[in-house]
């Protein structure tokens, strides 16, 4: 991982204090000698800008500025912005594990769901509540959107709307690691 990444990762957390990023880090499974590093890498950001990045399929690389689909990226963004993100982002991920700890809904067990369910279900959890009800029975699958769309044999347990994006969110973030596993193993 690059030191520009590696910055981006903790700054795009939102966090005002150290002691709050060291939290962050040790909860997530970061190891702790690492946490030196960040500081390291944090004391830095305040001297020179991140750099230029580009997309790739497998995430970021570093580039010069002028290459094809350089992004840049500073220093600092807006504390506001950054703290609601950091918060948004964190519950997502946060959801994801409960996903994968609580629930068992493990590597193994999402790669096993290769015709698009996972991300079936995630468009259930976006739809806004009152979409699920409009009908559907033309499509096949069921008599409603929200029907049509949950796989078969899948139940689903509605909340508050941003408990429901938050499993959205889980979902595709699971959808997108299983694509990358597939595409890691050749498949789809």
């Amino acid at each position: 991982m690059t030191k520009a990444r590696e910055l981006f990762m903790v700054e795009a957390q939102g966090f005002s204090a150290q002691e709050d990023a060291q939290e962050f880090i040790q909860s997530n499974g970061i190891p702790a000698n690492a946490i030196v590093h960040y500081r390291e890498v944090i004391s830095e950001a305040h001297q020179e800008p991140f750099g230029y990045f580009r997309a790739t399929p497998f995430g970021w690389e570093d580039c010069k500025k002028d290459d094809e689909g350089a992004i840049a990226l500073y220093e600092h963004s807006r504390p506001d912005h950054a703290a609601a993100l950091a918060d948004a982002a964190r519950d997502v991920l946060a959801e994801r594990k409960r996903q994968t700890t609580q629930e068992g809904y493990s590597d193994d067990h999402d790669d096993l769901h290769e015709n698009d369910e996972i991300a079936a279900l995630a468009c259930f959890y976006a739809m806004p509540a009152g979409v699920r009800d409009w009908p559907a029975a033309e499509t096949g699958y069921g008599e409603t959107f929200g029907s049509a769309i949950v796989p078969e044999g899948w139940e689903t347990k509605t909340g508050d709307r941003r408990s429901e994006l938050l499993k959205a969110g889980a979902l595709i973030l699971a959808e997108i690691e299983r694509l990358d596993r597939a595409s890691q193993k050749g498949g789809s």
